[in-house]
């Protein structure tokens, strides 16, 4: 039976959506009371009331939105949090970079068994890393740092996310040493791995695409081979695009797909 617009509306509105100005009856609140009701029984009211918190950029809250989303299972209020705590920006992060990777089941364990066929940067997976990456490039050499420390593989999956995300929308080139470094230390897990040949398409120096056409030639990963091809496609400078073609042997069906886009890819922004 398909649900009629009020069953919509209140199966929204039970997962926090509210309508516009909604926020507004709780506009002149103390800030108090506003971090106090980020834990009501109403979600709409979670909703509004982490909306005003990140707003008024309120330092005081952020314990509490980092609670909040990490326990919170109402979808409109979990994205209010996280907007708020971006919105908050660089004094969140130290908060945030105690909870990245353990909220959730949604980042990647394994390596993809397709390719990512559109010619953005991926948003992170995990929902800290979604949050950090609100906070832009001010939030990098705090990242940087946590990859340069970090024992734990799926924090520093996670990590180079973001740090890949940010430099790719700001041109921010600060963490390339420090990715290159990553691919020595972790040369046999393949997640991380993965995630750096991503990450390299927001570095498009010639240094890059080398290390790019190595992995493209003679990784015996096609997940590897296949980022290694999409990347060289972001890069898209005369030499990547070199790189792609004399790769164009591939027999390997995803990474010959991939080769294929990314060379018309180039193409396209070239005209």
């Amino acid at each position: 039976m398909k649900a009629t617009d009020p069953e919509k509306m209140n199966a929204r509105a039970k997962r926090g959506e509210t309508p516009p100005g909604f926020e507004q009856q709780f506009e002149t609140y103390a800030q108090e009371d506003l971090i106090s009701l980020l834990q009501h029984k109403n979600a709409q009211t979670r909703t509004a009331t982490a909306t005003l918190l990140g707003r008024k950029r309120c330092v005081s809250a952020i314990p509490v939105l980092c609670k909040q989303l990490s326990e919170e299972t109402a979808l409109y209020s979990r994205l209010a949090q996280s907007e708020a705590l971006g919105a908050i920006g660089l004094p969140a992060l130290p908060d945030l970079m105690n909870i990245i990777c353990k909220i959730g089941h949604n980042q990647h364990y394994a390596l993809p068994k397709d390719l990512f066929k559109k010619w953005n940067y991926p948003l992170p997976r995990d929902i800290v890393a979604r949050t950090i990456v609100k906070i832009g490039p001010a939030a990098l050499p705090t990242l940087i740092e946590n990859l340069g420390e970090s024992l734990d593989p799926f924090v520093t999956a996670e990590c180079i996310d973001a740090v890949g995300y940010v430099s790719y929308y700001s041109g921010e080139q600060q963490a390339f040493e420090t990715l290159i470094m990553l691919c020595k230390k972790y040369h046999n897990h393949p997640v991380i791995q993965w995630k750096l040949i991503r990450s390299f398409q927001a570095f498009p120096r010639t240094d890059t695409v080398e290390y790019l056409k190595e992995v493209l030639m003679t990784s015996h990963v096609p997940q590897h081979r296949w980022e290694a091809a999409r990347s060289l496609g972001q890069i898209g400078t005369t030499q990547a695009e070199n790189c792609l073609k004399s790769a164009k042997k591939e027999e390997h069906r995803l990474v010959k797909e991939m080769i294929q886009r990314s060379l018309e890819h180039i193409e396209k922004h070239d005209k």
